[in-house]
């Protein structure tokens, strides 16, 4: 159908990356100026015919083909301008982007899959910082990629042509309120499918075989798998499309095989094969019976010869973990664990697990019941004691400095002993004395001669049993 009316654009530049490229050649259809801001100009003065009649599925674009002399062409963005229903506000469609290589002529591609593929939700949105930027209506998109990486940008056109598709990824609505016209009701019953909430825009002019519809085939039917290519003027639908392709030409491209082995050289040529029982993976022929392995890793060896990943810049890479070069690790006493930079100071046998630094028995149970600090009995800690305290048999006390200074037995001054006497010897104010000493006035030490007396023998029963608890 065609629906006309004057449109104004506002213009959203989103990408795989916020990297400019310069422009070299410009392939379109369309009878407006190359720059787009300029064609936006144009465009917004006159009425122009819009279709936006599709179903799940089905998809529109246009075929380019490069001069003889354009060869490889590097492909660096994409620009569409697309219509807004006039009595909707917000409307948005989301679709998924592809190009095609194509040997031939026709609307039909000549190879079974797209060469590239992404879809709106990969484009990067400058209104929010992140990724999702569905198509609107009265706007100009610039979608540029990322030369830089590979899994982010078209591979090089070295011969033929080549199509570029949007297909839309939303049902088809009942619309006709929105767009203006009931063509744009939705009766599948009847065959009629409804409409997108954005639609082409077409020029004043068609180029023929050069835009191109992907439809359901079967007429009437609103669900299905999009199986009919066609070039729009075969369906009655005249004027190009408004959509661009940005390119760098003629030699541009510099293949780039540096440390590969195989794979992609970054211009749709190869670095080399593998042989039979090697796959390529980054670059590097990996032995198919060979499982990489990279849990827990951020970069590093796969185990394959492959990589988990790379450090960026300021950081190394240690035991698969990329690490701040201006942290020092300390393993100082440590056979296991954590090196105070996010690496490792080792891994523990099997049947081992890593407490506190070390590697202990699993088969072992710590026990720290009643205990402070000091071993657990499997070679770990029950904990250490603060700054001033020391441990003693499991508990932490004071720091004191034993004093035995002139005494060859008695207390240390931090409850442990200067020394034990001998048998038929007591101790008295650090000094051992025989139990029959006279004391320095000559008198007698002990008792008088005769049966003891009870008080002498209960005092040095004590005093032996005190002795007894203090040995133990």
């Amino acid at each position: 159908m065609k629906t006309f009316f004057a449109v104004s654009f506002v213009f959203l530049f989103c990408s795989l990356t916020t990297q400019a490229q310069a422009v070299e050649k410009v392939y379109k259809h369309d009878q407006f100026p190359e720059n787009l801001p300029q064609a936006a100009v144009e465009i917004s003065g006159i009425a122009l015919a819009t279709q936006p009649g599709f179903a799940l599925g089905e998809a529109i674009g246009q075929l380019y083909r490069p001069d003889p002399e354009d060869y490889p062409v590097n492909i660096l963005g994409l620009e569409f301008v697309f219509a807004a229903p006039p009595n909707m506000a917000d409307g948005e469609a989301n679709a998924i982007i592809e190009i095609w290589a194509h040997s031939g002529d026709t609307a039909t591609p000549t190879g079974a899959e797209p060469i590239f593929s992404i879809t709106t939700a990969d484009l990067y949105n400058p209104a929010t910082g992140g990724t999702g930027m569905p198509l609107v209506g009265s706007t100009g998109f610039v979608i540029t990629f990322d030369q830089d990486d590979p899994a982010n940008h078209p591979p090089a056109i070295t011969d033929g042509n080549f199509m570029v598709m949007v297909r839309f990824t939303d049902e088809s609505q009942s619309l006709a309120t929105e767009w203006g016209t009931y063509q744009c009701t939705a009766m599948p019953s009847v065959g009629a499918c409804g409409c997108q909430e954005v639609g082409t825009i077409h020029d004043q002019a068609t180029t023929d075989g050069a835009n191109i519809f992907h439809i359901i085939g079967t007429a009437g039917t609103c669900v299905g798998d999009a199986s009919n290519w066609t070039f729009i003027e075969d369906l009655g639908v005249s004027g190009d499309i408004i959509m661009r392709v940005r390119a760098d030409v003629a030699g541009v491209c510099e293949a780039n095989c540096e440390g590969l082995a195989c794979g992609d050289d970054g211009c749709g040529g190869s670095c080399g094969d593998c042989q039979t029982g090697y796959s390529c993976q980054e670059g590097i022929c990996i032995e198919d019976s060979c499982t990489p392995d990279c849990d827990g890793k951020d970069c590093g060896d796969d185990g394959c010869g492959g990589s988990c990943g790379d450090c960026q810049t300021g950081f190394s890479c240690q035991n698969g973990v990329c690490i701040d070069d201006s942290c020092t690790p300390d393993c100082d006493g440590k056979e296991c664990g954590d090196d105070g930079c996010g690496g490792s100071c080792g891994d523990c046998q099997t049947g081992y697990s890593c407490q506190d630094g070390a590697c202990i028995d699993d088969s072992c149970t710590p026990d720290c019941d009643g205990k402070e600090c000091g071993d657990d009995g499997c070679g770990g800690s029950c904990g250490d004691c603060a700054t001033g305290r020391s441990c003693e048999n499991n508990i932490c006390v004071d720091a004191c400095t034993p004093d035995c200074d002139g005494k060859e037995c008695g207390d240390d001054g931090c409850g442990g002993l200067c020394g034990q006497c001998a048998d038929g010897r007591s101790c008295e104010a650090g000094v051992c004395r025989d139990l029959g000493d006279t004391d320095e006035d000559g008198g007698c030490a002990c008792a008088s001669a005769g049966a003891p007396s009870m008080s002498l023998l209960l005092l040095v029963g004590l005093f032996l049993a005190f002795r007894r608890r203090r040995s133990r």
